[in-house]
């Protein structure tokens, strides 16, 4: 009885974790909650992924020099990490 009791309480807790989408979200997903915001930041050029020594990171690309904006962009979101580069301005040809 302890032992069917034990497994639908286990059962019940891994089937709530999957119905809740905000628990575990794809880098994708991450990287779509918090484009705009970071878009908004001074001299971020770009917003995209990136596959860092096997791991894939979120990557904001800078524009020129902006220390401040360095300084404002989180080194994790939502568990994944985020690097910068900076790869002066994006012109449309």
């Amino acid at each position: 009885m302890k032992l069917a009791s034990l497994f639908f309480l286990l059962f019940f807790i891994v089937v709530s974790i999957k119905a809740d989408p905000d628990i575990v979200m794809t880098i994708q997903q991450v990287k779509e909650k918090y484009q705009a915001e970071l878009m908004a930041l001074p001299g971020v050029v770009s917003v995209g992924i990136a596959l860092l020594d096997g791991e894939r990171v979120i990557k904001i690309g800078l524009g020129n020099n902006h220390p401040d904006t360095e300084s404002r962009v989180p080194k994790v979101l939502e568990g994944y990490k985020v690097v910068r580069q900076n790869v002066g301005t994006i012109r449309v040809r």
